[in-house]
C-alpha cells in the first residue's frame, strides 16, 4: 500500500497537517513521513489565462473591436511567478510518484479551496484516487475526524467544484471585457468587477445622497410631568410648537391610552465572517482585512474554527461539543462572571442549532484549545477578535431578554386639536442575554444617533384617564439629517443585503443564499477583500471611520453600463451557478 499525498492550500496549513501526520522529513515544498506526504499550494497555482495568452484572437491588443472576449476552450495555465510555478511543479511531480497511491484535497473547506485544488490537478496527468478532507478547525482532533471521514469529491463535492469554476469564469468574462471597454473609453486604465463595481456604486450613490440632501428644521415639544416625560410630533414651524407648549405650561396632561405588551428579544446569533467583520469594525475600528488576518491566524493556531463561513448556527451534531466549550470558556477569568450570569438564566447550546441554515461550515467559534493560558498569551488584533468570538459564544447561547413594552398616548387639556403626545418605555422581566453582554462589554459599537423619544421607565400605576400635572414644557429645535456615510460595517451590510433591493423575486432569491453562495453580493470570504481592493485602486477612501468615493471612483460608476453597477448581474449569474 502506497503513501497518501495531502495537498493543503497554504504553507501554514501544510505545517499543521505535516505535524499531525508525522511527516517530519523536509523536502523542497513538502514534508514526508512513513505514510503521508504533505505539500501545499501558495493560493492560486493554476489560473485562467489572461487575454493576451490566447493566440490568434487579437486579444493582445487594446482594440475594442475584438470584444467580447469569450474563450473556447478555456486555458488554465501555470503562474508566471517563479516561486509559485516551482511549487506547482513540486505538487504535480509528487502526485506522479510511483509510491503515491492516492491524493487528498485538504485545501480550505470552501468553494475557493475546491477550485484551487481542481485547477491544479487539471494540469496533472494523474489517474489516482482522490479524497476530500473537510475539516472545520485546525485542532488535532478535528483533522483526525476529517481524515477518518474523508469523502469522494466526485460524488460529494462535484457541484461545489463546478460552482467554483463557473464563478471564476463569470468573473473573468465580466472583469476582462468590461475593464477593456471602460479603459478604451477613458483612455486610461479602469478596473471593473462583477461584485466590485456594484459595491463602489453603493458608496458613490450614498455620497451623492448626502451632498444633495437639504436639511429641514423642525420643532417639537417635550413635556415633563410628575410621572412621565412625553414628546409631541414634529412641527414644521416654531410657532406651532410654541402654541402647544404654552397650553401645557402650567396646564395639565390627560392620558388617553396606555398599552403594555410582553415582548421577547432573542440573543444575537453566532458570528459569520461578515458579522464578525462588522462587529470588529464597530468595536475596534478594524478594517475587514485586519479582522480576516487575525481570524486566519487564530484558525491556524487551532484556536478558532474555520474563518470563512456564511453560517450563524451550528448543527445538531455539534451541540454537545458547543456545550462542553461553554464550560471551558467559563474557566477563563475574564469571562467567568458573564458565564455564571448566563447559567443562572439558562445557558443552552441548543439555541444555536439549526441544521438547515448551516451552509458547509458552522458559525465561527473558539475551539477548546482557546483556554485561559492561550487567551492570556494573545495580543493585538488577535486578542480583540478572540474576545469578540469568546463573548459571542456565551451571549448567543444565553436566555432571551423578556420585557414589557409600554406605549403611552396623551394630550394637553385645553388643546382643541388634541395634538398627540407620546412616551415609550420598557421594563425587563428577565434581562437574559442583555445582562450577560453588559458584563462582557462585548458590544462596544457606538450607537447611531436616533431621533425620537428616549426610552424610559413607565410607572406601573399609570392608566388611561389619569391627569398629570405638567412640570415643564420645552420647545426643542432639530433638523433632518442626511443618511450617514458608509463605514466598513455598514458597507458590508449593504453587500450582504444587496438582494433585497432587486424587484424581480427570482433574481432576489438567487442572492438570498444557497449551499454554494452566501446571501447578497460577494461571499463571506471575499467581501473584505473587495472593499480593500476598492481602496487600493483609489476608488474609495477611508477617513475617521467613514468610507467615501473619490473622483476616480465616481468617474468609473458614471461611465459603466447600468447593468454593471447593479446587483442584478450577480443575481443572474449566481442563479445559474446554483443550478
Amino acid at each position: 500500500m502506497g503513501k497518501t499525498l495531502i495537498v493543503c492550500e497554504k504553507p501554514s496549513a501544510g505545517r499543521i497537517f505535516a505535524k499531525h501526520f508525522r511527516a517530519t522529513e523536509r523536502g523542497k515544498g513538502y514534508m514526508e513521513g512513513p505514510d503521508f506526504i504533505v505539500t501545499w499550494a501558495l493560493g492560486h497555482l493554476a489560473e485562467l489565462a489572461m487575454p493576451d495568452e490566447y493566440a490568434g484572437r487579437g486579444w493582445d491588443t487594446r482594440d475594442p473591436s475584438v470584444l467580447p472576449m469569450i474563450p473556447d476552450p478555456w486555458i488554465i495555465r501555470a503562474p508566471k511567478d517563479a516561486d509559485r510555478r516551482s511549487q506547482l511543479e513540486t505538487i504535480l511531480k509528487l502526485a506522479k510518484r510511483s509510491d503515491v497511491a492516492e491524493v487528498a484535497n485538504a485545501c480550505d473547506p470552501d468553494r475557493e479551496g475546491e477550485g484551487i485544488f481542481r485547477r491544479i490537478f487539471s494540469l496533472a496527468d494523474v489517474k489516482k484516487p482522490i479524497l476530500r478532507i473537510w475539516n472545520k478547525s485546525m485542532t488535532d482532533e478535528d483533522i483526525e475526524r476529517a481524515w477518518k471521514k474523508a469523502r469522494d469529491p466526485e460524488r460529494d463535492f462535484e457541484a461545489l467544484g463546478r460552482a467554483s469554476i463557473a464563478r471564476a469564469k463569470a468573473d473573468w468574462l465580466v472583469g476582462m471585457n468590461a475593464s477593456r471597454i471602460e479603459s478604451a473609453k477613458a483612455h486610461a486604465a479602469r478596473s471593473i468587477g462583477r461584485v466590485r463595481t456594484p459595491t463602489l456604486a453603493f458608496v458613490v450613490e450614498r455620497d451623492r445622497e448626502r451632498e444633495n440632501f437639504t436639511s429641514v428644521p423642525f420643532w417639537r415639544v417635550r413635556v415633563k410631568t410628575d410621572k412621565v416625560t412625553l414628546a409631541s410630533e414634529k412641527f414644521p414651524e416654531r410657532a406651532l410648537a410654541a402654541e402647544l407648549a404654552a397650553l401645557a405650561h402650567p396646564g395639565s396632561v390627560r392620558i388617553d391610552k396606555v398599552t403594555r405588551k410582553p415582548a421577547t428579544q432573542s440573543p444575537p446569533k453566532l458570528f459569520s465572517t461578515t458579522t464578525l467583520e462588522q462587529a470588529a469594525a464597530r468595536a475596534f475600528g478594524l478594517k475587514p482585512s485586519a479582522t480576516d488576518a487575525a481570524l486566519q491566524a487564530l484558525y491556524e493556531a487551532g484556536l478558532c474554527t474555520y474563518p470563512r463561513t456564511s453560517s450563524e448556527h451550528i448543527t445538531a451534531a455539534d451541540e454537545d461539543d458547543y456545550a462542553r466549550l461553554l464550560k471551558k470558556i467559563a474557566q477563563i477569568p475574564a469571562f467567568a462572571a458573564a458565564a455564571a450570569a448566563a447559567a443562572r438564566d439558562g445557558l443552552d447550546a441548543h439555541r444555536c442549532v439549526n441544521d438547515a441554515k448551516v451552509e458547509g461550515h458552522t458559525a465561527i467559534l473558539p475551539t477548546e484549545a482557546l483556554d485561559a493560558d492561550a487567551w492570556a498569551a494573545l495580543t493585538g488584533d488577535q486578542a480583540k477578535i478572540a474576545r469578540l468570538v469568546l463573548a459571542r459564544a456565551i451571549v448567543a447561547a444565553s436566555a432571551p431578554r423578556k420585557y414589557i413594552k409600554c406605549d403611552v398616548e396623551a394630550h394637553v387639556e385645553g388643546d382643541e386639536q388634541k395634538r398627540p403626545l407620546a412616551a415609550h418605555g420598557t421594563e425587563d422581566t428577565l434581562a437574559g442575554w442583555k445582562a450577560v453582554e453588559a458584563l462582557l462589554k462585548s458590544d462596544q459599537a457606538a450607537k447611531e444617533d436616533a431621533e425620537g423619544d428616549p426610552d424610559q421607565a413607565i410607572p406601573s400605576d399609570l392608566k388611561e384617564g389619569d391627569v398629570l400635572a405638567s412640570l415643564s414644557a420645552d420647545v426643542e429645535e432639530g433638523t433632518t439629517k442626511p443618511p450617514s456615510a458608509y463605514t466598513y460595517a455598514t458597507l458590508l451590510e449593504a453587500m450582504k443585503k444587496a438582494g433585497r433591493t432587486i424587484e424581480d423575486k427570482a433574481l432576489a432569491r438567487a442572492l438570498s443564499g444557497s449551499d454554494v453562495h452566501a446571501s447578497g453580493i460577494g461571499t463571506d470570504a471575499t467581501r473584505g477583500r473587495i472593499i480593500a481592493e476598492l481602496e487600493r485602486l483609489k476608488y474609495i477612501r477611508e477617513s475617521k471611520g467613514s468610507l467615501t468615493s473619490t473622483e476616480l471612483g465616481r468617474a468609473v460608476v458614471d461611465s459603466v453600463a447600468p447593468e454593471l453597477i447593479s446587483a442584478e448581474l450577480s443575481a443572474q449569474m449566481e442563479g445559474r451557478n446554483a443550478k
